[in-house]
């Protein structure tokens, strides 16, 4: 196991949980990515809701076949 140092966690969680980033970096990663970004925040403590932001925000632009895709918005 990595030992992180005292407050890494909680700075890179602070850090990659701006609504904002969310929403304009989200599509641009790929699933993998994302993936790996979710857990990261989820095990940080202090936002672990922001991997489910992080994966909802990506998943919108997601196509048929991909791991995220959720089939077309309800009307």
């Amino acid at each position: 196991m990595t030992w992180i140092p005292d407050g890494l966690a909680e700075a890179f969680a602070a850090a990659w949980t701006d609504d904002i980033l969310v929403r304009d970096l989200a599509s641009r990663l790929t699933c993998i990515e994302v993936e790996l970004l979710a857990t990261v925040l989820r095990v940080c403590g202090g936002a672990p809701e922001y991997g489910d932001d992080w994966i909802g925000a990506h998943a919108e632009t997601d196509q048929p076949g991909d791991q995220h895709y959720r089939g077309p918005a309800a009307a």
